[in-house]
């Protein structure tokens, strides 16, 4: 860990349905050497310190209990007479470099300008996740799934992976890290 980073004024709370999301949220408490992250229904919103939040895409958007708890950080904010800051990384079933990532990206950031104008996003980065089985289960019940659906389920499935879990770590520290003095 950065011996420089300030740990009092950072907290790690996630929102996981499959455990992809939970994964990283360790990983970034213990990369910051931070105590076990917390479940986004039982923590108390801290607007004074920089929240590192895990999300999951659910249907192209940050799945609902996750936009709950950020909005109480809003509203503690709101109240406190401060900003919010959020460093928000999330996992979905697809490509996180490919066009959907983005379309995800701007879609969570329009949903938080609109509903939480006293949070500031720092940083947002998202990784690949397997998918739920009931996810894919309600899937093939809706239709047949092409051979290159069958193959992203299946690159899914592997994930997040070591490398993902690296990425992360790293992704944190650069978050947490001070601003260089100039």
């Amino acid at each position: 860990m950065h011996s420089s980073i300030d740990t009092g004024a950072l907290c790690v709370v996630f929102s996981s349905r499959s455990g992809n999301t939970e994964k990283l949220a360790r990983v970034v408490s213990s990369s910051l050497s931070l105590p076990g992250p917390r479940r986004a229904s039982d923590a108390p919103p801290e607007p004074g310190a920089l929240t590192f939040f895990g999300f999951w895409i659910d249907k192209g958007a940050m799945d609902a209990e996750s936009l709950a708890f950020l909005r109480r950080l809003d509203a503690a904010a709101a109240k406190a007479g401060r900003t919010a800051r959020a460093a928000l990384f999330g996992t979905m079933g697809g490509d996180p470099a490919g066009p959907r990532a983005k379309k995800y990206e701007k879609t969570v950031r329009e949903a938080l300008a609109r509903e939480c104008p006293h949070l500031a996003v720092v940083s947002l980065q998202l990784w690949q996740g397997r998918i739920a089985p009931e996810v894919v289960a309600s899937l093939r019940a809706l239709y047949p799934l092409s051979p290159a659906t069958l193959r992203s389920i299946k690159e899914a499935a592997k994930h997040p992976d070591e490398k993902d879990e690296a990425s992360t770590a790293a992704w944190a520290l650069e978050v947490a890290a001070p601003a260089p003095a100039f």
